[in-house]
């Protein structure tokens, strides 16, 4: 099985580990603050991880996914609010290939400075006006707004050329006003605000009816991976917090004991047992989701075969993370006793921030069910297969 991406850019990892290592010395401060501190944001952006996906014709590093979900799984190893944030900003990003170049570059407004937030829901309604729309509406889970440089706006159009369809749109922060709601239970750091528009112009150039075929684009941008480029980081933070679970619980473990019994943990056999578990669904699931990526990039990079069967395996394995991240946490929770209670450790909060990860859309029951479909032989059913 192919468990190893098929090439990946290390500098930008590295550079994910560089930011990994400061932001362990923050975690308090993000849960706090619910955002992520202004150093983290200026190192991150100063690293392009919160625009991997942004196209070399514009000056982005236009990343493969392979490279991406490598960066978002170091970023979560370390802590899941920072590595949402760099993951939305990234995908909001990815979608600016569906604007021409020059808007792109004018947003980039400081070289190299472009940091997304937004929403891809619907909850907007937009008018057409000349030059362009007039746009209102309430968005939720705006992660990162605080620190973004542009905001998208999904909205549904109400007249025109376009009636009936759905329609971003992208302005700056200062167009729309941030409802600060989100005080949560996981993922505090992200800061996943709600936004609302009153009444905004947009000129035409910046709006998009994304997901139609880029002639001449690199395979990233291609329709068919569009759903895989896009969740894969969504499934690397899984796997990241995974992986920082077993970090956080493996230094716990050296000693640490509890009420019951003064044997430290990693001596006693059912935490052993425990632990070796936890291992194996982190990594026996990290390897589907990198080698059904790895498949679907290939069928399409060949260009010969039909990828049906490949992207519902790959989806599929996104919901898996999901699914077994949350085994995992429950696993290593259970065996640290009340000493995995404190905060100080860290199996809590990322056993929190998992809670939250699971809900993301990629996640519904309704994409396994769809790959379960396709895998046993039916025609795909919804978009995205």
């Amino acid at each position: 099985m192919r468990t190893d991406p098929p090439f990946v850019q290390e500098k930008y990892i590295e550079a994910a580990r560089r930011v990994a290592l400061v932001t362990r010395d923050h975690v308090d401060e993000i849960e706090r603050g619910q955002k992520i501190p202004d150093e983290l944001v200026t190192m991150a952006n100063d690293a392009e991880l919160f625009r991997l996906y942004a196209k070399q014709a514009v000056g982005g590093p236009e990343l493969d996914p392979f490279t991406t979900y490598r960066v978002m799984e170091e970023l979560a190893r370390a802590d899941g609010s920072m590595a949402w944030v760099a993951m939305l900003s990234t995908t909001q990003t990815y979608l600016t290939a569906w604007l021409p170049d020059d808007v792109v570059r004018e947003m980039r407004a400081v070289p190299g400075d472009l940091r997304l937030a937004g929403s891809s829901r619907p909850l907007g309604t937009a008018n057409v006006v000349p030059g362009g729309y007039r746009f209102s509406g309430r968005w939720d889970f705006g992660s990162g707004i605080e620190h973004s440089t542009w905001v998208m706006a999904m909205c549904k159009v109400l007249d025109g050329d376009h009636a009936g369809t759905m329609r971003a749109m992208f302005v700056r922060p200062t167009d729309v006003e941030i409802i600060r709601v989100w005080d949560v239970m996981g993922m505090r750091g992200s800061g996943s605000n709600d936004f609302v528009a009153a009444d905004v112009f947009v000129p035409s150039r910046f709006t998009s009816s994304f997901g139609g075929e880029l002639p001449g684009a690199p395979l990233l941008y291609h329709p068919r991976l569009m759903r895989i480029v896009a969740q894969a980081p969504t499934a690397a933070i899984n796997i990241g917090l995974g992986l920082g679970l077993l970090d956080a619980f493996s230094e716990l473990a050296k000693g640490a004991s509890t009420t019951s019994s003064s044997t430290v943990l990693r001596e006693r056999r059912n935490v052993q047992a425990a632990f070796a578990e936890a291992t194996a669904i982190v990594e026996s699931t990290r390897a589907f989701v990198l080698d059904s990526m790895a498949e679907s990039w290939t069928i399409m990079v060949d260009g010969h075969a039909d990828p049906t069967d490949a992207i519902a395996r790959t989806r599929l394995g996104f919901v898996h993370a999901a699914r077994q991240m949350m085994r995992v946490g429950e696993l290593l929770f259970t065996a640290a006793g009340t000493s995995g209670a404190f905060r100080s450790v860290g199996l809590e909060r990322r056993v929190r921030d998992l809670h939250i990860a699971r809900l993301f859309k990629a996640y519904d029951d309704s994409i396994a069910e769809g790959a379960g479909r396709i895998l046993l032989g039916l025609a795909p059913q919804g978009e995205g297969w």
